[in-house]
Order: C-alpha cells, then structure tokens, then sequence
C-alpha cells in the first residue's frame, strides 16, 4: 500500500501524540502509513520533542587500514632477535609501510616488508657499531701518539695496541662493506614490491591521467561535469546528514539518553535543537 500524502487527519496527529514518548518515530510512521520524515517533522515542530536519529540504530563499524602486527604468530620469534630499542623502530616502520599500501598486503608482500624492515634494524645497528669503531680507533691512535712521545717503555704494551688498532680497521672496513650490501638489497626489495618513489611516480605517468588532461577532459565533457558535480553535491549532503546523525541523541542499553560532543556546532540549544540543523534543514527537506 503507498505511504498516505497529504495534511494529517486527527486520528494520525492523535496516534503520534499518544506514542511519541516510546514510539520511534518511524515505527510511528508505519504505523499509520505516513512517511517518517513528516512525522518526525511534527514531533519537532508540532509536539516540541527533541528527536533522536541514533535510537534505533545498529552500532557503526568503520572499517580501517590499520593492523598490529603483534597479533601474528611470527611476532614472538622476533621479539627474540631485536633489542627494546630496535622493536620500536620495527613497529613504527611496520605501521608506516603498512598505511602506504592502505592495508592492502598480500602475506607474500608481508613478508617482504617484514625483511625490509629487518635490513632497516640491521643498518641501524650496523652504523651504530662502525661508529663505535671509529671512537676506539681515535682512542687508540691517541694513546699509540702519546706512548711515543713518552718514549716507549714497553714494545710489548705498544705492539698489543698497534695490534688492536689494525684490529678495528679491519672490523670497520667490513662492516661498512656489509652495510653496502644490505642497502643494495633493501633497494632490490624495495623495487620488488614497487615501494620506490621512482616507481610510484612512473605509474602516475602510465596511467596517462595528469591533472591538466583532467581539466581539460572536464572543461570538454558536459555529461562528465555533470556527473562530476552530481557526486560533489551528493558528498557535501551526505556529510551534511552525518554530521546530524552523529550529533543527535545517543540511546544506551540502560535507556539514558545522552548528547554527543563533536563540536561547537553540534551543541544543542536551550530547544534541543542542534545549530547546523536550524541551517540545512531546508537543503535535506
């Protein structure tokens, strides 16, 4: 049967009356076969009542890209391969690779991020180390300089210097080659799962889409400007309606009703009205 249009009879204006207060306003509507947005219309300016979109409603989930990489069944394992310190780095790299990709990883890809970031870990401690080299080979070539000017009292003492000296020359020289190879592999990995500015700019360039052919597709194509501006119009009205919907009274299982705090805004007033409804009422009408 069509929903009734129209002025309201007494028996439909007596109906909201009597169930206003433990009616929702569209099981109301149903009820006496009207739309809801005329009833709720009524009970806000004809009844005085503060309306509530939320009383009803199912609770929303958003979806979201983030993930804790502490929820896998790896994590355990490489807690026992890095310190506190580099932990935190893993984590911080995990979480800003893993929004890059907006979530979107396959467990192969995961794992190449997951030895990325390890080389990132290694490299780290690997300049941390060759910077200890460097401190003992200045303290080093300091105390060789200053047994000389002294006058050697004891060859041997020198010699287990000079020896340790040469020692952390060597140490260095490898570790700088092993950080070379560990950055030549991290850029290969890098490549491989096209994480590289390079690459994200070239599929940019591919795509055969820049911003001055969209201007002028746009300025040329009535049918896609008006799509376009369809999709703009839609958005900023659906945002209009959410922020209401967010804002109204909140229903909880114990039945207390409470008001949200979103903003200046969205603040009820001494009616109980919200301030951007006042304003676009007229535009969702």
């Amino acid at each position: 049967m069509a929903t009734k249009r129209g002025r309201m009879s007494e028996y439909d204006l007596q109906f909201i009356k009597d169930n206003a207060h433990h009616m929702d306003y569209v099981k109301i509507a149903k009820s006496i076969n009207r739309t809801s947005k005329s009833v709720r219309k009524y009970m806000e300016q004809g009844l005085g009542l503060v309306i509530s979109l939320e009383v009803d409603a199912a609770p929303v989930s958003l979806a979201t890209v983030t993930y804790d990489i502490e929820d896998e069944d790896f994590w355990p394992v490489i807690l026992q391969q890095f310190s506190e310190t580099e932990l935190i780095i893993f984590r911080y790299q995990w979480d800003a690779m893993y929004d890059q990709f907006g979530g979107d990883v396959l467990p192969t890809e995961k794992l190449q991020i997951i030895d990325i970031i390890k080389l990132e870990v290694l490299m780290n401690r690997n300049l941390i180390e060759q910077r200890s080299s460097s401190v003992g080979i200045q303290e080093h070539e300091s105390e060789i300089i200053r047994m000389k000017a002294d006058g050697v009292k004891d060859v041997m003492e020198l010699g287990i210097v000079e020896r340790q000296l040469a020692f952390l020359r060597t140490a260095q020289g490898s570790l700088g080659k092993d950080y070379r190879e560990m950055q030549k592999n991290k850029d290969a990995l890098n490549k491989s799962i096209k994480g590289t500015r390079d690459q994200r700019f070239d599929r940019i360039e591919k795509s055969g889409k820049t911003i001055l052919k969209l201007i002028a597709e746009i300025t040329t194509d009535s049918k896609l400007r008006k799509e376009l501006g369809m999709r703009m119009e839609k958005m900023r009205l659906a945002t209009i309606d959410e922020e209401i919907r967010l804002a109204a009274y909140h229903k909880y299982e114990d039945g207390n009703l409470d008001q949200p705090f979103l903003n200046c805004d969205t603040v009820k007033d001494d009616n109980g009205r919200i301030n951007v409804w006042a304003e676009t009422k007229k535009q969702l009408e």
